[in-house]
């Protein structure tokens, strides 16, 4: 009996569908438009059914209908609203580039479509994407006098160029954004155009003048009635402060992000939240607390397919598990973490797994694999311009290079790079210049850097990292 329910069924189908296409277009258009009718008098009206209702409507009628147009445009955006709302970025996208299709070129309406594809595809870090529909964006705002709107194109354009190779031309971006909120009078745009301006003066190691802008944009935020703005603000500045080595200013403002995002259902907000705290616990001091914290962001981050947010744990967790000596797991993590970055375009992850392969590797004594792994992060690093970090692993290349006996190019490194914000490192650098002066230079200069390493030195029971130790004790033995 089930058998013949199922042949009518699918015949029943097959016969309207036929019914359907063998009907004229008028009359097909008057089916589409009843549709519209009933399904908008629902409580809950379904906008995706709704919008392509009113598509197909218009493909109908032999004359054009303004009405139908409207409705479309309409519950395409409501369509592309409740996507995004419900955590479906690739549906949120889909919509919204049929309301681009669909307004009038060149409009206000058209350029504030553009902006949203671009914020959907900067929340799954896709920059690649998101930045010539900025640029459309900002072309398309110029021609208009709605200095808001130019500063929405602007903001949008400063994110999408946040990919780690035009953090200076992203900042500019902000900057311009900024200046035209301040015009218009719109705190919350102003608030995140400030947010974004000291997230990229951040990346770019200029930590005074982002802490100035973050500070500013916290303090606009508490009077925004927006969680995404307000969270974004302590989010940045939790990551500034850490940065500056303020932790006391970090805790509180671990405290406020928790009272902000406090029974917030957004997954995708909730996913950056567990982020920022495992990566705050990790520079706290706190692993076991990290390690839960980063675990809970990748639950989230699959549930919403951010796969860059993975890899981004896993370099995470892979340094939590080499400093607790579980080396094999951690460079699996990295390595896999790299793959996917490469895969995404994300070079900036992908620097980070090559460098963390780099380290577990000289953990194992395998120095040349180490070296190997090293120069990978500092090409990236060098095209991005990642220049926070890239002293302190042109450092670990040139104690690598001195350790296989590679003297000349050892000094030439050593010489050139230093690390005041990482006394570990320094203290090694100075060291390993202290040993190969004594070998082939001055002796009392060889002393002279010795006696500094020993003064930036925490001492052997507070470092791990087994190179720099070597080299401290090798330079120590120079004052003897």
């Amino acid at each position: 009996m089930a058998h013949a329910e199922d042949i009518y069924l699918f015949t029943h189908a097959v016969l309207q569908q036929a019914a359907y296409q063998l009907s004229p277009p008028s009359i097909r258009a008057r089916l589409h438009a009843i549709a519209i009718e009933l399904l908008g008098a629902l409580p809950e009206p379904p906008a995706p059914d709704l919008a392509l209702h009113a598509r197909l409507a218009q493909e109908g009628v032999t004359q054009f209908d303004d009405r139908l147009l409207k409705l479309e445009r309409y519950w395409v955006e409501r369509a592309g609203d409740a996507a995004e709302a419900t955590y479906r970025p690739q549906d949120a996208i889909r919509f919204f580039q049929r309301l681009v299709e669909i307004q009038p070129a060149g409009s206000t309406a058209q350029v504030a479509a553009l902006c949203r594809i671009v914020d959907l595809f900067m929340q799954q870090d896709r920059a690649a994407d998101a930045l010539p529909i900025a640029g459309q964006a900002v072309q398309l705002a110029a021609r208009i006098d709605d200095p808001r709107l130019q500063a929405t194109a602007y903001a949008a354009l400063g994110a999408a160029c946040r990919d780690g190779v035009r953090n200076a031309e992203s900042g500019e971006h902000f900057e311009r954004a900024v200046e035209l909120f301040r015009q218009g009078g719109d705190n919350k745009g102003l608030a995140k155009a400030l947010l974004g301006y000291a997230g990229s003066l951040w990346t770019q190691g200029e930590l005074e003048p982002a802490m100035h802008a973050i500070t500013e944009a916290c303090e606009i935020a508490e009077g925004v009635d927006d969680v995404k703005v307000r969270s974004g603000a302590w989010m940045n500045r939790l990551g500034i402060v850490l940065q500056a080595q303020q932790f006391e200013q970090a805790e509180a403002a671990l405290d406020k992000l928790n009272e902000v995002l406090d029974g917030n259902p957004d997954p995708a907000l909730n996913m950056r939240h567990h982020a920022f705290r495992g990566y705050a616990l990790d520079v706290l001091k706190r692993p076991a607390e990290a390690r839960a914290e980063y675990q809970r962001t990748m639950e989230l981050a699959g549930e919403i397919g951010n796969k860059a947010e993975i890899a981004r744990c896993q370099t995470n967790l892979a340094s939590l598990d080499a400093a607790e000596k579980r080396f094999a797991q951690a460079r699996e993590r990295h390595v896999a973490a790299e793959r996917v970055a490469r895969e995404l375009g994300d070079l900036r992850i992908a620097a980070y797994a090559c460098a963390g392969q780099s380290a577990i590797d000289e953990h194992l004594g395998d120095y040349n694999s180490a070296l190997e792994r090293s120069y990978a992060a500092i090409r990236i690093a060098e095209k991005l311009r990642m220049d926070v970090i890239l002293p302190e692993w042109q450092i670990q290349a040139g104690l690598l290079h001195a350790e296989l006996g590679d003297i000349g190019t050892a000094r030439d490194t050593l010489t050139r790079f230093s690390s005041e914000r990482h006394p570990v490192l320094e203290a090694a650098r100075l060291s390993a210049l202290a040993v190969i002066e004594s070998r082939t230079g001055d002796p009392e200069e060889a002393r002279r850097f010795a006696a500094r390493a020993q003064d930036l030195w925490p001492g052997d029971a507070q470092v791990n990292d087994p190179l720099p130790k070597q080299w401290v004790e090798r330079s120590r033995a120079l004052l003897a």
